[in-house]
């Protein structure tokens, strides 16, 4: 066998523009800085510019349109306000619909995503054998990805890593209160991670639930961090874009109906900044880069932003640095509903953290906050309907009258993700 090769599991791409393909991109580029051979077996295809990290790739996007026509079968629903309206219905034909609904989420289980990850899986074992690999590394989001690919490694008495991104049951509120439902699920959860070597967090709280509920296997649960990646800047080697325009940037895509009824909010405030203060209109730009609406576009076209509004498109690599380091200041938009779990940072705070610039966060700014701000004091949380309070933010940004706050580059360094990687993996992958 070749002891230095991974094979990675996941249904993302690593240059997909969302937070747990990030976290994806930031591994695979840790593993190929201890020498590490990657093999990736993903359901969607990476992009040419990404493959030069990879020694293979393999992909089933090609089946996506096919098997796309049986999540609208989905029935888990990821909150309980989602689940239909049964006011009108017969307590018999509710129950009987909840009953239909637990079962279908026994049969699709962890989540409706296994049909991604089934097919995957018999790749993946192909991808195991042929390049003949000591270590399966699973990556959530979904939790699909982590069972299947967790299973195969086992079978094929192969060191398995999963790694725990993003949330999983045992921190979610049961949804149809069936306990056959609940057992079953907790069975997959326990059995994930019994059949992992090693099984890494992105949340200390989250592991600490883990612990909890498994304290027989807490010998196998490390903690590594979100964090940034301290190669991804390199402040010396960026051409600083200094102008007299304050910029405000926003880089990712908008995909969550929350995310643009936050963003529009600060887009309202942005408005009223403008028409109150007709001098300020020569002194600020806003950019945005990433996916988005048609509807948005529009809107950050029109007349009331065009002259102070830049849309950028998607920027690959080093574009996206470049004009993340020529900002002032950032904005994150978040869900407008309140998460109660404190450890749910949005990625972006973490990707925009060596930067040292004050980030405008709209959305749900709780409990997830508190541990962040005190390492990244230079955050202005606001509720997306607090639009007075988000404009006079901006005006004092725009103004120089508040800045990014000191932050601790002790602190900093900690959540340095390859420094994480290191010590999570120190010693590990060698032949």
């Amino acid at each position: 066998m070749s002891k230095n090769t991974v094979v990675m599991f996941s249904m993302w791409a690593p240059d997909t523009p969302t937070p747990i393909a990030h976290r994806l991109d930031k591994i695979i580029r840790c593993l190929k800085d201890e020498g590490v051979e990657v093999v990736l077996v993903s359901f969607y295809k990476c992009g040419k510019d990404f493959k030069g990290q990879l020694s293979h790739h393999y992909s089933l996007e090609r089946l996506l349109p096919f098997l796309r026509k049986f999540t609208n079968l989905r029935t888990d629903k990821s909150e309980k306000d989602n689940l239909p309206d049964v006011e009108n219905e017969g307590a018999f034909v509710s129950n009987a619909k909840r009953l239909f609904a637990a079962i279908a989420r026994c049969l699709f289980a962890p989540d409706i995503n296994i049909i991604f990850a089934l097919p995957a899986s018999l790749l993946l074992v192909w991808a195991v054998l042929r390049h003949r690999a000591v270590y399966v590394f699973s990556v959530t989001n979904p939790a699909s990805f982590a069972f299947t690919g967790s299973a195969v490694g086992w079978l094929l008495r192969r060191k398995v890593i999963t790694d725990l991104g993003d949330l999983w049951y045992v921190i979610k509120e049961p949804r149809l209160n069936f306990q056959f439902e609940k057992r079953f699920h907790r069975w997959l959860e326990k059995s994930t991670v019994q059949r992992s070597d090693l099984v890494t967090f992105a949340y200390p709280e989250l592991m600490e639930l883990f612990s909890a509920q498994y304290p027989q296997l807490k010998n196998r649960m490390r903690i590594m961090e979100q964090g940034y990646d301290g190669n991804f800047v390199s402040h010396a080697d960026i051409q600083r874009e200094r102008t007299d325009v304050f910029t405000i940037g926003y880089f990712g895509s908008l995909r969550m109906n929350e995310q643009y009824k936050a963003f529009f909010s600060l887009l309202e405030s942005f408005k009223k900044l403008l028409n109150e203060n007709p001098a300020i209109k020569t002194k600020v730009k806003l950019l945005v880069a990433g996916t988005v609406s048609h509807e948005f576009l529009d809107k950050i076209q029109s007349p009331d932003f065009s002259a102070n509004a830049d849309y950028l498109g998607y920027l690959q690599a080093g574009e996206l640095e470049a004009k993340m380091e020529s900002c002032d200041a950032f904005i994150v938009v978040t869900g407008t509903k309140e998460i109660p779990f404190s450890y749910l940072v949005p990625q972006k705070l973490y990707m925009y953290m060596p930067y040292k610039k004050p980030v405008v966060y709209v959305g749900y700014a709780g409990k997830q906050l508190q541990r962040l701000k005190k390492i990244f004091p230079s955050v202005y949380p606001f509720f997306p309907d607090e639009t007075d309070g988000i404009k006079t933010c901006l005006f004092k940004l725009i103004n120089g009258e508040i800045s990014g706050g000191a932050i601790d580059d002790n602190e900093l360094l900690k959540l340095d993700f390859r420094n994480q990687f290191k010590s999570v993996f120190a010693g590990y992958f060698k032949p």
